[in-house]
């Protein structure tokens, strides 16, 4: 069983009803968490979630009727590290950044390659995910915010420390939309051609990356 992942771009701000009750029902399987992380028309990144599935809660769908916007990451969780409940569920948010994950990552590996101000505020029991957005929000720091280069930097980095994990994510900076996908499908649809130039797909093959 893995987490499943959501991520729309849109040109304007829309309603996402329908996509919120497609991957609503993934919450039968995917009981340990939902959430749903948004920007509002002034770009502040905006999260909602639960440690509950998104079936049972009470408060999702009155929720997806609410949410307008131009750009979400959703997420349901099937945990492997960290307990359950609201603090460990996806997305999680820093620095205005929105990041969720489907896989495993060595947690205390990558915890000792974080910086003191990308520590902050993590608990003992964060999940493995949680430190990976950290990682990678530093290695995009290090490379002067350019975050492609700086993402395709610290997952080189990751390899090295842990090749056997799994590193699929979604990352925004309210702006742009960054799939990367590492051994599980990939899925995009484009509405039309005036899909912004502002998602950037990211992909693991043969240990090179290739972005478009």
């Amino acid at each position: 069983m893995i987490c499943r992942l959501l991520g729309v771009i849109a040109n304007k701000s829309v309603e996402f009803r329908f996509s919120f009750k497609k991957i609503k029902h993934l919450g039968e399987r995917n009981r340990e968490g939902w959430g749903i992380g948004w920007y509002e028309h002034s770009g502040k990144a905006n999260i909602k979630k639960e440690g509950c599935s998104a079936i049972e809660s009470e408060i999702y769908d009155s929720l997806s009727e609410r949410i307008y916007s131009h750009l979400i990451i959703e997420h349901v969780r099937w945990a492997t590290t960290g307990q359950i409940g609201k603090a460990n569920s996806h997305p999680f948010e820093f620095n205005n950044w929105i990041f969720a994950h489907n896989g495993s990552v060595s947690r205390d590996l990558l915890f000792e390659q974080l910086k003191q101000g990308y520590r902050d505020g993590l608990m003992g029991d964060c999940t493995d995910s949680e430190v990976y957005f950290r990682f990678l929000l530093q290695s995009i720091n290090e490379q002067g915010g350019d975050a492609v280069h700086g993402i395709l930097c610290g997952l080189e980095k990751i390899y090295r420390i842990d090749e056997d994990g799994a590193y699929n994510f979604l990352l925004s900076d309210g702006k742009h939309l960054y799939a990367y996908r590492d051994g599980h499908s990939l899925y995009i649809l484009k509405r039309s051609i005036l899909i912004p130039m502002t998602t950037v797909i990211l992909k693991h093959c043969q240990r090179r990356h290739n972005y478009y």
